[in-house]
């Protein structure tokens, strides 16, 4: 592995984990550590190296340096993105005709110094569709999906929890790229963490329902509980929109909930869903119940069987949709009438996606069913 004598690292704590480490001694931690992982990062000499050699690099670095946080563990060890473009401009500087940006030191520098890296590099700050590193992608800015207006992806990546995950679309998206060289989806669907998108919300002035992590889990083991905290804060404070965050990991969104929120009221604007395709996860129901969302939602999507066990008690809108693609499971209508009238009796809004996507429509018993949370926050036109 070859690497120059300093990498200046922007943020964090060394490979033991403890704090004040020089920038000099955590690159080498981290240099070892890759090693011994037998990863291997071929970076040449600087005059050899051209702009696009440099973006390429940049994609491998930040893959690398993720792959080790996984494996030394989520509180071991937590690097911003911004921080490997960084370390490329310390070790590359010639790499950049005319560039003016300033050596980076280990204490940092500030967010706008930050993005001028990024943006220096020709790396794409936003943008959760595809394209080379160079280029910025806007797929993020609007959804087809009918119960949200654009989505937004600070993590990608997942894995397989239960039935409703086997023909996930966001996967077989995803593992059409897997080693296309420079690719947004090179590793595939494996977890990636996205630090250059978490200020994406802030770049949409207009209020919109921003469905969060379309293309992953927040909550699934391998994100560290410290980024957890930075999606958290920026939803916090970009608050002119509404964040549907949807998960099929109950169990550790109560835990981080209950804990960010012991001592004040979680944001309105704010809205959790759980994920329940059949009567066999109505207990992710129970625990979305115990948390202390104001908007708290089930996505009964793909539904692969009737819901008539869950319990809808404290819920306040229910999405239902058949799965879509060519090895969709069937879904019977009676166990979308039984979920429809069961909302109507006890005031919970309904929102009837799809039945199977293409050529079936979306129409329930002569009608469309749109209905958002009455109750939370309000978005406006």
């Amino acid at each position: 592995m070859f690497l120059d004598e300093e990498i200046f690292v922007e943020r964090g704590h060394n490979i033991q984990g403890a704090e004040g480490a020089s920038s000099h001694k955590v690159a080498r931690g981290l240099a070892d550590a890759v090693a011994r992982r037998g990863i291997s990062i071929d970076i040449k000499s600087r005059e050899a190296l051209g702009r696009r050699a440099v973006e390429n690099v940049a994609v491998r670095l930040h893959v690398v340096l993720h792959d080790l946080m996984l494996a030394l563990g989520p509180r071991t060890y937590l690097i911003e993105e911004r921080s490997v473009y960084a370390a490329l401009i310390s070790v590359h500087p010639r790499c950049l005709p005319g560039s003016r940006t300033r050596k980076p030191t280990a204490t940092g520098s500030s967010t706008a110094g930050s993005a001028r890296l990024v943006h220096s590099l020709g790396i794409a700050r936003g943008g959760d569709g595809i394209g080379s590193p160079g280029k910025q992608t806007l797929m993020a800015a609007t959804s087809t999906i009918e119960w949200t207006d654009a989505t937004w992806n600070p993590t990608s990546g997942c894995t397989k929890v239960s039935p409703g995950c086997d023909n996930c679309y966001a996967m077989k998206f995803a593992e059409r790229f897997r080693g296309v060289y420079g690719h947004y989806y090179e590793t595939g669907f494996d977890l990636v963490l996205r630090p250059n998108m978490l200020d994406r919300p802030a770049q949409w002035k207009k209020s919109r329902r921003i469905f969060v992590d379309s293309m992953s889990d927040l909550f699934q083991v391998g994100v560290p509980d410290e980024y957890l905290d930075l999606v958290f804060e920026r939803m916090e404070s970009i608050d002119h929109h509404v964040y549907q965050v949807l998960t099929k990991r109950p169990e550790r969104m109560r835990r981080y909930l209950k804990r960010r929120y012991a001592e004040r009221e979680m944001p309105a604007h704010i809205w959790i869903g759980v994920s329940v395709e059949n009567n066999d996860y109505a207990w992710r129901a129970d625990m979305l119940r115990e948390t202390q969302a104001k908007v708290k939602f089930l996505s009964v999507e793909p539904m692969l069987g009737p819901v008539d066990q869950v319990s809808f008690e404290g819920i306040t809108w229910i999405i239902v949709g058949g799965e879509s693609g060519p090895r969709h499971r069937p879904m019977e209508a009676n166990w979308v009438r039984s979920v429809r009238d069961r909302c109507c009796r006890g005031g919970v809004s309904f929102f009837f996606k799809q039945w199977h996507k293409k050529g079936t429509g979306r129409d329930l018993d002569g009608r469309t069913w749109d209905e958002l949370p009455k109750s939370g926050a309000a978005i406006g036109d």
